[in-house]
């Protein structure tokens, strides 16, 4: 007979593939108090993977979220899997609900041209 060994490196919990993710969306600003940064350039794709990201990590379900902001579940889920676009004001409620805060830093960017 011979002595399989089995893969348990592979095996993850949702909350460190929420971890792994997050660490891929932050942009640290390097100060020491514990503030970081996260630009996420108002691309859906982003911010709905980002929210569920920060939900898992801090084991709250969507009816948590729910009830905190008085926003659907059915809706922050389709926010989460970027099947629906998230207002800013929505952003800012769940963000809330998830003890996160937003600042809304708007720029111009030159347009490009194309040729």
């Amino acid at each position: 007979m011979q002595n399989k060994k089995k893969n348990v490196a592979s095996v993850s919990s949702p909350a460190d593939k929420a971890n792994n993710l997050l660490n891929v969306l932050l942009q640290t600003n390097g100060s020491d108090d514990g503030d970081f940064d996260i630009n996420l350039d108002l691309d859906n794709k982003k911010i709905g993977s980002f929210l569920k990201s920060m939900r898992l990590i801090k084991l709250m379900t969507l009816m948590d979220i729910q009830n905190i902001t008085k926003i659907s579940y059915q809706q922050i889920k389709k926010y989460e899997e970027n099947k629906s676009r998230i207002s800013i004001n929505n952003l800012q409620l769940i963000l809330s609900a998830l003890g996160l805060s937003c600042t809304l830093n708007i720029t111009n960017k030159e347009p490009t041209e194309e040729h």
